[in-house]
């Protein structure tokens, strides 16, 4: 059993993740060559103390949200980094357009199950009606549809209650941009490392891919990683 002064001393003035703290006072961590650090929770309190400064660093998750009726393109962020991608599909999909809406919103517990841990902020796209645009002829699909999106979206919310959710109308992340051309600046703000994860996803999707690049591009909004660059 180690002494609470030193591991106090281990601790003292360091960066800390959450997870390497739980895994030192669960004795599973070495903090030296020769010795495990088995730690009572109860005595938790009077390490911090004595060790003074000790910066705890959680990793903020994000998970954005592309809800759809057939499933959701979902994308979750690490500390503002692209960690996973999916679409979560709906267990069941029928075409009558009463029963659409309770049949994708069987996606938003999914969605709840894939993500597993508990997001911090959880960013979704809110569908709106642009009424001078559908009058133009500019939009094919039919608004009512949207009903049934909103409806996807909210419970998404309610299956995620503890993140600070923030919505966003498709022209509010992506402007008037066509789709093809919305996926070309989602892929270019990405690392390899991050295209990676879309490109995986978006491919296992199959036809439906382009909802999980939807939801990649609704959290590098939410992070301030899409806006338009302007040249110099």
């Amino acid at each position: 059993m180690i002494a609470v002064e030193e591991l106090a001393a281990v601790l003292r003035g360091r960066v800390i993740a959450v997870e390497e703290l739980a895994a030192i006072l669960r004795g599973r961590e070495k903090y030296h060559a020769d010795h495990y650090v088995p730690v009572r929770l109860g005595v938790l309190r009077e390490v911090l103390a004595a060790a003074g400064e000790v910066r705890v660093a959680r990793a903020e998750l994000l998970v954005a949200v592309d809800p759809g009726l057939e499933g959701c393109g979902v994308a979750t962020f690490a500390d503002a980094v692209l960690e996973r991608a999916s679409f979560v599909r709906s267990s069941r999909v029928r075409h009558d357009p009463r029963l659409r809406a309770a049949d994708a919103a069987t996606a938003a517990i999914a969605v709840g199950k894939w993500v597993a841990a508990a997001p911090g902020d959880l960013a979704v796209e809110w569908p709106r009606v642009y009424a001078t645009a559908i009058r133009r002829g500019e939009r094919g699909a039919d608004p009512n549809d949207l009903l049934a999106l909103a409806g996807v979206a909210a419970a998404v919310v309610t299956t995620l209650p503890d993140a600070r959710a923030w919505s966003y109308a498709p022209s509010e992340w992506k402007g008037q941009l066509p789709k093809a051309a919305c996926h070309v600046r989602v892929r270019s703000r990405l690392s390899p490392a991050e295209l990676a994860v879309a490109a995986a996803a978006a491919a296992a999707a199959g036809r439906l891919g382009h909802n999980v690049l939807d939801a990649v591009g609704v959290g590098l909004h939410h992070l301030g990683r899409l806006a338009r660059r302007r040249a110099r």
